[in-house]
């Protein structure tokens, strides 16, 4: 039985994020505002650029506006313990992923960034309990990664590839078999 492990969210990383987001918040309104601008032999369609300003603008506010709060929230980014996996991390947060739930774990590299793709047994029990706003996040999640269950391991203090194998060792001790 392995004793409970906290892993905080980096303050310094969360500031360097809440950065990043403004440049692109900058960026998207230019698409928006001025698409005529960004007229290129790959995008000529005035109309697209202007609706690719407005998802970038609208989706860069929405984490500008997350990342402060979380900035000042006093629980871990993630929770291991013998039930599971607590996940306080990010926006798509659920809480507690249960061991027993989850079929596998892996870590993808999407550009520069790893994340950890949880597959559970019944993605719908972790949707059906979030809000509106999270439901849309997570189905994505579903179309993007074929579960609605991620966690950014960026913004963890934490060396990234002790916590994933943290992560699977635990899996591994505390999975169950499932009665499916």
């Amino acid at each position: 039985m392995i004793h409970k492990v906290e892993i905080p969210s980096s303050k310094i990383k969360l500031i360097l994020i809440l950065i990043g987001t403004s440049v692109f918040i900058v960026g998207s309104y230019y698409l928006f505002q001025y698409p005529e601008r960004f007229i290129s032999p790959r995008f000529r369609s005035v109309e697209f650029i202007k609706i690719i300003g407005l998802l970038l603008l609208v989706f860069c506010s929405t984490a500008w506006i997350y990342i402060p709060i979380k900035l000042f929230d006093k629980k871990p980014g993630l929770i291991l313990d013998e039930n599971g996996i607590y996940d306080n991390s990010s926006a798509v947060s659920v809480g507690l992923i249960l061991w027993k739930d989850i079929e596998s774990i892996r870590v993808e590299k999407i550009k520069s960034t790893k994340i950890l793709i949880v597959n559970i047994y019944n993605p719908e029990k972790y949707i059906d309990r979030s809000n509106r706003f999270k439901k849309v996040l997570l189905n994505l999640n579903t179309k993007l990664y074929g579960t609605p269950l991620t966690i950014g391991l960026a913004g963890l203090k934490y060396n990234r590839e002790r916590l994933e194998k943290l992560i699977i060792q635990n899996y591994e001790l505390y999975k169950e078999k499932p009665n499916h």
